[in-house]
């Protein structure tokens, strides 16, 4: 009978050996989990944050119409000596190149900002010219990044 003693004695202090194994790993499982979880937080904020402001887009400049399609538009009167205003049509775009000439890879001379109406006294097909009044010249700004607003609207 002694022999059974020591082993019921082993087999129930290896049982409680198991057991408070266990349960330290458990606990250690939790903190993890806890941890991982403040990770997780702290990355879905960071996210948020970022998604949250606004993205600003570099607008692709459009390929120029070729030079013999303009001279076609001009030819058939498609060009127009107007008057009226414009606005920038998209606040992804805090600013526009305006241009010396009708070109994109022509010298930038400003940038129109959102927000601000600007007078236009020629319109052809993709550009408008437009009057920098406080620098008393003119520069052309691609019409796609552009809308046509009524004096009634002018900021």
């Amino acid at each position: 009978m002694t022999t059974n003693r020591l082993l019921l004695i082993y087999i129930s202090l290896a049982v409680t050996l198991m057991l408070v194994l266990n349960v330290l790993n458990l606990r250690s499982v939790s903190d993890n989990n806890q941890k991982l979880k403040a990770n997780l937080d702290e990355i879905k904020d960071t996210l948020d944050k970022k998604f949250a402001e606004p993205i600003k887009a570099t607008p692709t400049p459009v390929p120029e119409a070729p030079k013999e399609a303009t001279k076609a538009a001009e030819t058939l009167g498609i060009t127009k000596e107007i008057g009226g205003y414009i606005t920038i049509n998209d606040a992804r775009w805090d600013d526009v190149s305006i241009y010396a000439d009708k070109s994109y890879t022509s010298k930038i001379i400003s940038k129109a900002e959102f927000g601000k109406a600007y007078r236009y006294t020629k319109k052809e097909p993709n550009w408008y010219l437009i009057s920098l009044t406080a620098e008393e010249k003119t520069g052309w700004v691609s019409s796609r990044f552009f809308k046509e607003i009524t004096t009634d609207k002018l900021p």
